[in-house]
């Protein structure tokens, strides 16, 4: 095998091996086996649990509090907003990055600013970036 080809084989692999573990592909195959309907189904109860008396926009919330299909997922850290749930699942210094669930029941969709962005994986779930 001549040193070039070795070489691009081995790039190839890597770049096959990183995106078979990025953050992202993690989330859908665990999304997948989970169901995004039981997810969003959790995230309402939970949803209503958490604001019905409240006044705060966002709640940071401690991961033993999350619905069990949150801790699925091994968030970073989950937040709740008015609007729904961020599952932080890769965090540098370039960002923040998960899953965005919008709790079932709600006909609302996550709203892009100048720091976030949402991509729409399936029906109430995105992959967010919130940039610093």
């Amino acid at each position: 095998m001549s040193p070039p080809f070795r070489f691009t084989s081995l790039c190839a692999l890597a770049a096959l091996c990183g995106a078979c573990s990025s953050p992202r592909r993690t989330a859908e195959k665990t999304l997948d086996r989970v169901g995004p309907d039981r997810v969003r189904q959790e995230a309402a109860v939970f949803y209503k649990d958490m604001f019905a008396a409240a006044s705060a926009s966002f709640y940071n919330l401690k991961l033993n509090e999350c619905p069990a299909t949150f801790r699925m997922f091994n968030p970073q850290h989950v937040v709740a907003y008015r609007d729904g749930f961020s599952l932080a699942l890769d965090h540098g210094p370039s960002g923040e990055s998960g899953l965005y669930i919008v709790p079932a029941q709600m006909d609302v969709s996550p709203n892009p600013g100048r720091r976030a962005r949402f991509d729409r994986i399936t029906d109430g779930i995105y992959w967010y970036y919130f940039e610093p």
